[in-house]
């Protein structure tokens, strides 16, 4: 039986992002990038002599720096279990097109331990509209390469959410004009994910932190400010949840992929649009997001929600849409119907994708 599904969207992308709280760090992969090489693969792609491949899941962003998850595959056997462990000896370097070349670090955070990938960061910072080429060698394994290309700049209006109904279900839309660029392919993607945030009321009591705004934590406050007379000092922080939780997304728009994927009436991890029918003009289009997903789970629970769009590459678009085709025949057709998405590592499995991204950031009251 394959490894979850969500796994793929933990490797995905740095920040200290986990993509859901049960696997956020898990923040990746965890038993398996299986996405690329699990059990559901393609016989073709592997051999029986159970031969290990370096492994790479990375999107570089322009404006950001590099991160970039390595992990190494091991085929027991033909159609048996893989194995996914971390690979420390690996030299990384990535390359700008007729500029310099970065050579990466592993990064041995606190926030990373928990991996069974190895991350590799670089200070420099991707720019727009500029091809880079991996390459990944290992002394064992041997070296991998991808190309990939960060699109240029491009413009939306501005959004805001508006509460909707689709069906019975109530949602937020968000409506957005794409300023397309001309004389070149572009491939969008459009994605919702939430932050939470929460305040956190403490006070010391001989030498012990109590949490406040618990049952307990209230009751012995109270206590001591009744047998004791005096009136303890309330301290706040506010807690930034490093996880990013992705949220579902719907779309009416019949000119995305989606309707390639599934109904229009079927939620998604992302919407997918290339602009094969508005070349250099502008584009109006719409997504929603169910009400139900951007409500907190705790009273003091504050937060934002970010909604972010994405000028892809054509490989990394393609790889995307592939892995949305496969998590939505999950469980629906016989595993042997099922193929996990294909990459552009030569040499390994995986994918390096670039992209130009914009995005906006709501607070809960804003859907209130």
């Amino acid at each position: 039986m394959c490894p979850s599904l969500s796994n793929f969207e933990l490797l995905m992308k740095p920040i200290l992002l986990r993509y859901r709280s049960t696997f956020y760090l898990i923040l990746v992969l965890i038993s398996g990038i299986w996405l690329l090489l699990s059990g559901c693969e393609k016989k073709e792609r592997f051999n029986s002599e159970g031969k290990s491949k370096l492994v790479v899941l990375a999107e570089i962003t322009a404006g950001d720096s590099a991160y970039i998850p390595v992990s190494k595959s091991l085929l027991a056997r033909l159609n048996g279990p893989i194995d996914f462990k971390k690979i420390n000896n690996v030299t990384v370097v990535i390359t700008e097109s007729g500029g310099s070349s970065m050579l990466l670090q592993l990064n041995n955070g606190a926030q990373y331990a928990d991996l069974p990938a190895s991350i590799y960061t670089g200070p420099d910072h991707f720019k727009p509209n500029t091809v880079y080429s991996l390459r990944a060698t290992h002394p064992d394994l041997g070296m991998v390469e991808a190309i990939t290309r960060i699109p240029a700049a491009f413009n939306v209006s501005e959004i805001s959410p508006d509460g909707a109904f689709v069906g019975n279900e109530k949602v937020f839309m968000f409506e957005f004009e794409i300023r397309d660029n001309g004389n070149q392919a572009n491939y969008y993607t459009f994605e919702a994910l939430k932050q939470r945030v929460t305040p956190y009321r403490y006070f010391y009591w001989k030498g012990e932190q109590y949490d406040y705004d618990t049952r307990d934590g209230r009751y012995l406050y109270n206590q001591i400010e009744d047998e004791e007379d005096i009136e303890l000092p309330i301290e706040e922080v506010v807690v930034t949840d490093p996880e990013l939780i992705r949220l579902s997304v719907l779309t009416g728009d019949s000119k995305t992929e989606n309707v390639k994927i599934s109904s229009l009436d079927s939620s998604y991890s992302r919407i997918f649009l290339t602009d094969s029918l508005f070349n250099g003009t502008s584009y109006s289009t719409s997504f929603y997001v169910p009400a139900d997903e951007l409500l907190p789970t705790d009273q003091r629970e504050t937060g934002q929600i970010i909604i972010r769009i994405k000028s892809v590459g054509k490989d990394f678009f393609d790889y995307l849409v592939r892995y949305e085709k496969y998590k939505a025949g999950f469980g629906i057709l016989p595993f042997g119907n099922l193929s996990s998405p294909e990459g552009n590592i030569l040499n390994g499995f995986g994918v390096f994708g670039g992209s130009y991204k914009l995005e906006w950031k709501f607070d809960y009251e804003d859907f209130d």
